[in-house]
């Protein structure tokens, strides 16, 4: 359950990152935009996937996470 934490903030971390470009005002600098919006996908997912991996730890079902 203490990674379970860590990915939503992340989670949450990466979504603002990608309405970040739209919310600020920087849609006209393709640079700076294209680094917010891939960066907050690959946040987005990667820690999409790591609550899946560890629901089972925090459900109590045997998901994806061994120890």
């Amino acid at each position: 359950m203490k990674h379970i934490y860590e990915f939503l903030v992340f989670l949450v971390l990466g979504l603002w990152l990608m309405s970040s470009p739209y919310t600020l005002g920087f849609t006209d600098m393709p640079g700076a935009y294209w680094n917010a919006i891939l960066v907050g996908i690959f946040l987005t997912v990667s820690s999409a996937v790591g609550l899946y991996a560890d629901w089972g730890e925090f459900s109590g079902r045997p998901g994806l996470h061994k120890v």
